[in-house]
């Protein structure tokens, strides 16, 4: 018996067909996966406009969108209070919401509306559409971790 490592998994087998099984396995994962974000990224991308901008955390969080597909105008957390501060917030008519799933970034979002409800329409449905997929049930709470593409698929972080 010999024990192989493939991904995160470790199979002890008998011989190499259990370990090609379990690599169809997880290629069918990151095949279902990428689907799954492309499905997310049409959808972000068919639905925002020019008075409509992507509100996430950090910069990791942008080039993970740019790099799975995202067109959209994209502003960090950094960019949005130097905006609420200027006149140009009241220009954008939605912004969609894609802060991490975690505490920090519900705790995050409460603030923002308590703060800018009145001027700004906060649209969380995005958040509520990746809290389905197979990524978060699998425990990915962050929007890096959610849209991380690698040449094999999407990438598990």
């Amino acid at each position: 018996m010999t024990l192989h490592t493939k991904t995160a998994y470790s199979v002890a087998i008998y011989d190499n067909s259990i370990y090609w099984n379990i690599d169809i396995l997880i290629k069918n994962m990151h095949n279902e996966d990428r689907e799954e974000i492309e499905e997310i990224v049409k959808l972000i991308n068919n639905s925002v406009d020019e008075n409509t901008f992507i509100l996430v955390e950090g910069k990791s969080d942008i080039e993970a969108l740019r790099e799975a597909g995202i067109k959209a105008k994209i502003y960090t957390l950094y960019d949005f209070y130097k905006l609420a501060d200027s006149f140009s917030l009241r220009h954008a008519s939605r912004v969609v919401v894609l802060l991490d799933l975690d505490r920090e970034g519900e705790l995050i979002l409460r603030r923002l509306k308590n703060k800018y409800s009145n001027t700004v329409k906060f649209d969380e449905f995005l958040r509520k559409r990746l809290r389905t997929t197979d990524r978060y049930k699998r425990g990915l709470r962050t929007i890096y971790q959610l849209f991380t593409v690698t040449n094999r698929g999407i990438k598990d972080v």
